[in-house]
């Protein structure tokens, strides 16, 4: 199983109970803790920086020891541990001594620099002890300059606090200020001298773009804040206000001239998928979304000309920066200063462009372009699926006036659901051979291949298996033997079935021994002679599961409509590892339809862990699934994982409600904490959140803005939040961050 992300863990740890998140972390290896105690500073949910001060290693106690800002209670707890302080000691003796220096500035009540004083290597410590004194005053100024702005609430304050921030960390003070304003609170008259000073005066891009985010900034002052330099928003940032309806999409394209970011973000755009610095992966309905913003600009600015495509596709992909804004860019590309990109790097981004213009412009374009810029389009290394709309084209215009293409065309994109039907209606002998794998002939030139005869006996022609048996039987295993004479059998090819046995009765004694006895004991019958060598082949799986293997042929089987004694095999699993039964139907690749009873004893088997791609899951199944105790990722769509697939897929076609993903089994607050904290993150079930969390906080903006604030230091459930958020128009005092 892949390692989880860190930031998932404490995602999930910070939306569970202390009790829940204690008992997580009292299960981890120490290796595991230590993964996400490193480097995570004030990122860690307070429940583990708890945990950790009483129940941790004496080297995680000391880790969580040099984080510049712990809870009053944990600082407490650390100050009276001798190992915290020899720890620290001996670790940042000679590395690095500004981490000391940070333990030493979060400890206000002076304990821990009183023991380091005492003890025998204080001398060595000197400069990082006497480098305090300064810091401890400034640290000192700036918490009455942070009370002040407590005070005032004003914009002017903002700047005279930020102006202030000296001592390490800025990122970090920066954020403590920001937490101790109270935009929500300000008039319009306070944004709009807000957005004239930044323009004087600009702010740091992260504290403008979080300003931006509050749902009372002015849309009017919001294009003002964003874009009054280069490198105003971080493009997570931006992404955040478009899709919070903060930041139009004009604005995005037209009023945001960092042209180096933006021309990355485009290209990205433009792109299957888009991943943020930060972990979280867009697909699906959000990269069509984003496809779409800009939809407008590019198709009005380039029209159908095939040439300036190509060139906007060279400037989109390059990595050079363009001196302008994306409009300047999509409006005249000869503005630019770098020449296009010949046509064999154009080619991806051609092809992304193309995907979300109209289909009557596709086809126009994909007329203008050249064999060569042609090719490139239909490389496979470039697309996995050609979008509808260029499948068709492209099918069109090369059985037209490129057979090499289309011949080159039929073999790479076999595979490819838009181009394979497009194929076929050709009625072309020549690529019925390329696409069809089973075709007689392709399946004639691959028999000296390994896999060939599990491929032969799946399939229903039964000519091919008659041959198979007759010049290739040395060469089959023994299941494979059975389910070819299964297949004689079950067409009622008797004769040919007893001229098999009669022939090979000493090479393969079980499978053949069995046919000729069913053959012998019910001549002419053929369903009992099926039944007999069923019998066989279900002996032969139920070994396989004992022995914790599982033979190709019983997938080839399944898939081919082979009943499978499911009852008896999932009963043998057991004995061997349920880890075999998930491998297996990992290998069927999806290929293998289950009953609703079989399903869900797979699941009882499996917990969530059970491949979502080989069960048909009902809503009976899903359910069960999701109340399962058994631990599995499948339940949780944590940062875009794959886990995430199989349940979005579920909500999108209404197997199960959103409410029931978010509110059934025992880990349900886990799910819908980590919803909650991660909303840009998990965009399939995006609006349900909003919908569930509108339902209690209604239209209100200050309760909006409460319950956004608090969510990762609320000390209850995320259900007791937004049950009793709705009646908090005024927040109450925040603790000092530790959350995310």
């Amino acid at each position: 199983m892949a390692v989880v992300p860190k930031q998932a863990v404490l995602a999930l740890l910070d939306g569970a109970g202390a009790a829940q998140a204690g008992a997580a972390l009292g299960r981890m290896q120490p290796a595991e803790r230590r993964r996400l105690l490193d480097d995570a500073d004030d990122r860690v949910p307070a429940a583990v920086l708890r945990w950790t001060a009483e129940h941790g290693t004496p080297y995680e106690r000391a880790t969580v020891a040099k984080y510049p800002y712990l809870p009053r209670d944990v600082r407490a707890a650390l100050a009276h541990d001798p190992h915290p302080a020899l720890r620290n000691l001996l670790y940042f003796r000679s590395d690095t001594p500004g981490s000391l220096r940070r333990t030493l500035l979060a400890d206000d009540t002076g304990g821990l620099r009183a023991r380091l004083m005492q003890t025998e290597v204080a001398a060595d410590l000197g400069p990082a002890l006497d480098s305090t004194d300064a810091e401890l005053a400034a640290h000192a100024r700036e918490h009455a300059l942070s009370e002040g702005l407590r005070a005032a609430n004003t914009p002017d304050s903002l700047w005279d606090a930020l102006g202030s921030v000296t001592v390490f960390g800025s990122y970090n003070r920066h954020g403590a200020v920001l937490a101790t304003l109270r935009p929500e609170r300000w008039t319009r008259d306070d944004w709009t001298h807000l957005a004239r000073r930044h323009t004087g005066e600009p702010l740091k891009s992260w504290v403008a773009a979080a300003l931006a985010l509050e749902p009372s900034c002015p849309a009017d002052v919001l294009p003002r804040l964003v874009a009054a330099r280069n490198d105003v928003i971080h493009r997570r940032s931006a992404w955040q206000c478009l899709t919070d309806g903060l930041l139009a999409p004009d604005d995005l394209v037209d009023r945001v001239p960092y042209a180096a970011r933006m021309l990355r973000l485009v290209r990205e755009l433009f792109g299957p998928r888009l991943v943020f610095d930060d972990g979280p992966w867009l697909d699906g309905a959000t990269a069509r979304e984003l496809h779409g913003i800009l939809h407008t600009a590019v198709r009005t600015t380039l029209g159908t000309d095939p040439r300036r495509w190509n060139t906007a596709a060279g400037h989109l992909i390059a990595e050079t920066p363009f001196a302008g804004s994306i409009a300047d860019l999509l409006a005249d590309e000869s503005r630019s200063p770098y020449p296009p990109l010949p046509a064999g790097r154009s080619g991806p981004a051609l092809g992304y462009l193309l995907s979300f213009a109209e289909p009557g412009a596709v086809h126009r374009i994909v007329a203008g372009l050249d064999t060569p810029a042609l090719a490139e389009l239909i490389n496979p290394a470039h697309h996995d699926v050609l979008p509808p709309a260029i499948a068709e084209a492209v099918v069109g215009i090369c059985a037209a006036d490129h057979p090499d293409l289309l011949r080159r065309l039929a073999m790479n994109h076999k595979g490819d659901p838009h181009v394979v039907p497009l194929l076929r209606r050709l009625r072309d002998p020549e690529i019925d051979v390329l696409i069809d794998p089973d075709h007689p002939r392709v399946a004639g030139k691959r028999r000296d291949r390994p896999d060939w005869p599990a491929k032969a006996v799946a399939s229903y022609d039964l000519d091919l298996v008659e041959e198979m048996l007759a010049e290739r039987s040395d060469r089959l295993a023994e299941a494979h033997l059975a389910l070819a004479c299964r297949r004689l059998a079950e067409a009622g090819r008797l004769d040919a079935l007893a001229a098999f046995t009669t022939a090979y009765a000493g090479r393969f004694p079980e499978p053949v021994r069995a046919a000729a006895a069913a053959l012998a004991e019910h001549p002419g019958d053929t369903a009992r002679i099926t039944a007999a060598i069923d019998r066989h082949i279900h002996d032969v799986m139920l070994a396989a599961a004992r022995l914790g293997t599982f033979p190709r042929v019983t997938i080839s089987g399944i898939t081919a409509g082979f009943p499978v004694p499911w009852d008896a095999l999932l009963s043998a699993v057991p004995q061997a590892s349920a880890a075999h039964v998930r491998a297996f139907l990992s290998a069927a690749e999806g290929r293998i339809p289950l009953d609703d009873t079989t399903a869900s004893r797979l699941v009882e088997l499996l917990g969530s862990d059970a491949p979502s791609a080989a069960i048909a899951w009902s809503r009976d199944t899903a359910l069960a699934a999701l109340r399962s105790p058994l631990p599995g990722p499948g339940r949780h769509l944590n940062f875009g994982s794959p886990d995430a697939e199989p349940w979005a897929t579920l909500l999108a076609d209404g197997v199960i409600t959103p409410e029931e993903y978010l509110t059934e089994g025992h880990d349900a607050e886990l799910r819908l904490g980590t919803v909650y904290r991660h909303p840009y993150a998990l965009f399939p079930i995006q609006p349900v959140l909003r919908r569930l969390v509108d339902a209690h906080l209604g239209s209100n903006p200050d309760a909006w803005a409460v319950a956004i604030r608090t969510s990762a230091r609320f000390p209850g459930t995320i259900t007791e939040l937004l049950a009793t958020a709705g009646a908090m128009t005024t927040p109450a005092q925040p603790a000092p961050s530790t959350g995310r």
